[in-house]
Parts: C-alpha cells; structure tokens; sequence
C-alpha cells in the first residue's frame, strides 16, 4: 500500500523483491525499481546505490516512470474504483448475511 501511496504522488519506487512487490513495480509496466534480493545486506546497499547512479543520469526516463507509476495508482485508487470494490463487498457480505440468516432459520 505504501508503494501505491507513494507512486500517487509522483515518487519512483526502488525496492527488494518481496511479497507482492512486483505487481506494482516491474520493468514490463516501468513503474519502478526491484533490486535483487541478495543474501548479504552489503550487496543490497550496493544494489539500490549502483540503481540510483543509473538512473539519474537519465532525467527523461525518471519522468516517464514517475507517471506510469501515477497513472496505475489512479486507475487503482480512483473514485470509480473505490465504488465497484465497496459495492463487491457489500454485495458479498450481504449474500452471505442472508446465508446465514437462512441456515440459522433451518437448525433453530
């Protein structure tokens, strides 16, 4: 979540490969930055410095990714987005509300 928060406002992630960071941050969509996750916290460090020197020297393909990374927040985070995933669970919880209402009915 902190990723999408941060992608919202403009920032560029950079981060190890952990739990479900690629959905987000992956080169297919160039919305950010994985490092390897190496075994030695060392190479990590070196792994995000050598990225950072990398990446500033092409100031064009920061701005692209900063707004790939704007672009899939706001298609997830949008207020079109918020309703149809509100209304989901609404509807999901009252089917099951009423599942239960009637199974209770049939055991009582």
């Amino acid at each position: 979540m902190v990723i999408s928060e941060g992608m919202a406002q403009g920032v560029i992630p950079m981060a190890t490969d952990v739990g479900e960071i690629r959905m987000d941050i992956n080169q297919k969509k160039n919305t950010g930055f994985i490092i390897p996750s190496f075994a030695d916290a060392d190479d990590i460090v070196d792994g995000f410095i050598n990225k950072m020197q990398e990446v500033t020297k092409n100031r064009d393909k920061l701005r692209a990714i900063a707004y790939n990374g704007y672009q899939l927040a706001k298609a997830k985070f949008s207020d079109e987005m918020f309703r149809k995933r509100y209304r989901n669970l609404l509807t999901q919880q009252f089917s099951l509300s009423v599942i239960v209402i009637i199974v209770s009915k049939f055991i009582l």
